[in-house]
C-alpha cells in the first residue's frame, strides 16, 4: 500500500525547470510557448504568476498517455477525457525563475458497476506527460540557467 501511495504522490507532483532571467520576462515567454503549443490561455494572474490553461478535451488514446485510469476494483471504458495546464512561476536562486507544472485531468467514463453511476468527470492523477511536454517546450524557447 505505501508502494501505491508513493507512486501517487511521483506522478502528481507539480514539474520544475529554472530559466534564467527575471519573472516578468519570463512569464511572457511561457505564456507565448503555451499559445504555440495549441493551449489556450484562460487566465494570466500577474500577480501571482500564474498561468492557466482552458481545459482541452482529449480522445481516449490520448487520454491513458497523460493519466493513470487504472482505477481500483471497477472497470471503466474511458470515452473521453480533459485537461487544464497551471503553470506557476516564481523566483530562483542566481537570477533565474523556477517554472512549475502540475497538470489536472478529468476522464468521463462509463462503468460496469451500478453503484459507479457515471459521474460527469473524474479527477485522474497525471502520468507527467503533460508537464514534461510543456516543460521541455519552455526549455527550448526560454533560456534555462546555465
Amino acid at each position: 500500500m505505501a508502494g501505491l501511495l508513493f507512486l501517487f504522490i511521483l506522478v502528481t507532483s507539480p514539474q520544475e525547470i529554472i530559466v534564467a532571467g527575471p519573472l516578468q520576462p519570463a512569464l511572457s515567454c511561457v505564456q507565448a510557448v503555451l499559445t504555440a503549443r495549441g493551449e489556450k490561455i484562460w487566465r494570466v494572474d500577474e500577480e501571482n504568476s500564474t498561468i492557466i490553461t482552458a481545459f482541452r478535451l482529449v480522445n481516449p488514446s490520448a487520454l491513458r498517455q497523460i493519466a493513470i485510469i487504472h482505477r481500483a476494483a471497477a472497470e471503466i471504458r474511458w470515452l473521453k477525457g480533459r485537461y487544464q495546464l497551471t503553470i506557476t512561476l516564481s523566483q530562483a536562486e542566481r537570477d533565474g525563475t523556477r517554472v512549475r507544472a502540475m497538470a489536472r485531468i478529468l476522464g468521463y467514463g462509463e462503468s460496469a458497476l451500478p453503484l459507479m453511476r457515471p459521474s460527469p468527470w473524474i479527477p485522474l492523477p497525471s502520468t507527467g506527460t503533460l508537464e514534461g511536454d510543456a516543460l521541455i517546450a519552455i526549455t527550448s524557447a526560454c533560456p534555462p540557467t546555465s
